[in-house]
């Protein structure tokens, strides 16, 4: 534990990112199956056949629901490589996410939202918005 407490937040040495990241991941399934939306958990073919990258953007992807991908991530808001950042959640699923996979999802039958939680609780706002329409 470091002076201000905050070095369990942001831990990349423990199996804790992973398992939060995996949780949360499971409880936007267990929201999508409740609501009846058939979801798909790591749906591998997003991006076509002719993708061979084998990379699965939608932890929960929904195709009962205009085909959604919905992209889970867990950040650290006190992480060096967020502190100068006024909105945290905001900047990562513009330039971790969408800047990384929009090139691929214009070709895909699927919509892409990146679902963005903060170890503190934040959220950001089209994963608000993806949730509560999931809820």
């Amino acid at each position: 534990m470091d002076l201000l407490g905050d070095h369990p937040l942001c831990c990349k040495m423990s199996g804790d990112r992973i398992t939060r990241h995996n949780r949360l991941r499971n409880l936007v399934f267990k929201l999508a199956d409740t609501g009846l939306l058939a979801p798909e958990m790591e749906k591998l073919g997003i991006f076509g056949v002719t993708d061979k990258t084998r990379r699965r953007p939608g932890d929960v992807s929904i195709r009962n629901w205009s085909c959604l991908a919905i992209d889970v991530a867990v950040i650290c808001p006190l992480a060096e490589s967020h502190l100068g950042k006024l909105e945290p959640c905001e900047s990562y699923a513009q330039h971790k996410k969408i800047d990384r996979y929009a090139d691929a999802f214009v070709h895909s039958d699927y919509d892409f939202a990146p679902v963005i939680f903060e170890t503190s609780g934040a959220l950001n706002k089209e994963g608000e918005t993806v949730l509560k329409q999931t809820a």
